[in-house]
C-alpha cells in the first residue's frame, strides 16, 4: 500500500504521539523511521495514535529494515499490537488506588483534627487535582434557613465565591442532591 514511499512520506499519513497522548511525537522517533536510519530493529515503543471521532488507540509498536541479498536497506516493515484495553485497564487501578488514597487521607486527617475546616480546603485542591477539574465548591445544608452555605471553594474568583455564599436550595443543582440525599448527574 506505501510502495514507493518513503518512511518520512508514510508515517506522515498519521498524527502519532507520545504515550501520554497529548504530546506529538517526532517523525524522526517513529520506529519505522529510527529502523531504517539505525539499520536495526526496534522493538516494543509504545505510541498513541487518535481517530477520527477522537478515541485514542494505544499501540505497542515493532519496526525493522529490510536488507537485500548484498546486505542493502531497500524497505522496512512495522507492525503494532492494539494495547488499549490493557492501558484503559492500568489506568482505572491507578485512578482507584488514588481515590482510595485520598479517602484514606481525608478520613484520618478529618477524624485527627481539631480544625477540620481548614483541611476541608487542602482536600478540596487535592480532589480538584485528583479529578483534574478547574473549579471546586462545597456546600453545607442550612436546614433552619432552607439554604446552602458555601463551605469552602477553589478555582473560582472571590467576586464570584461571594455571589454564592448563600444558595436557595430548591434552585441549585447541589441543594436537590441535600434535600433528595442523592447524586445527581448533570
Amino acid at each position: 500500500a506505501h510502495e514507493g514511499m518513503c518512511g518520512g512520506e508514510v508515517v506522515a499519513q498519521w498524527t502519532v504521539y507520545q504515550p501520554d497522548g497529548v504530546t506529538t511525537r517526532p517523525v524522526e522517533d517513529l520506529p519505522i523511521v529510527r529502523a531504517l536510519r539505525q539499520g536495526e530493529p526496534v522493538q516494543d515503543v509504545e505510541l498513541v495514535q487518535v481517530s477520527e471521532r477522537g478515541a485514542r488507540l494505544y499501540l505497542l509498536c515493532n519496526a525493522a529494515p529490510i536488507r537485500d541479498a548484498a546486505g542493502k536497506i531497500v524497505a522496512g516493515i512495522a507492525a503494532w499490537r492494539d494495547i488499549s484495553e490493557r492501558r484503559r485497564a492500568e489506568e482505572e487501578a491507578r485512578w482507584t488506588a488514588r481515590r482510595h488514597e485520598l479517602v484514606s487521607l481525608a478520613a484520618a486527617r478529618l477524624l485527627g483534627s481539631d480544625h477540620p475546616q481548614g483541611l476541608v480546603e487542602d482536600l478540596c485542591l487535592q480532589v480538584m487535582e485528583f479529578l483534574e477539574c478547574h473549579v471546586f465548591f462545597n456546600f453545607l445544608l442550612d436546614e433552619r434557613a432552607d439554604r446552602l452555605r458555601l463551605n469552602a471553594c477553589a478555582g473560582l474568583p472571590p467576586e464570584e465565591a461571594r455571589s454564592i455564599e448563600s444558595l436557595d436550595l430548591e434552585l441549585t443543582v447541589s441543594g436537590c442532591v441535600a434535600r433528595d440525599g442523592r447524586p445527581i448527574l448533570v
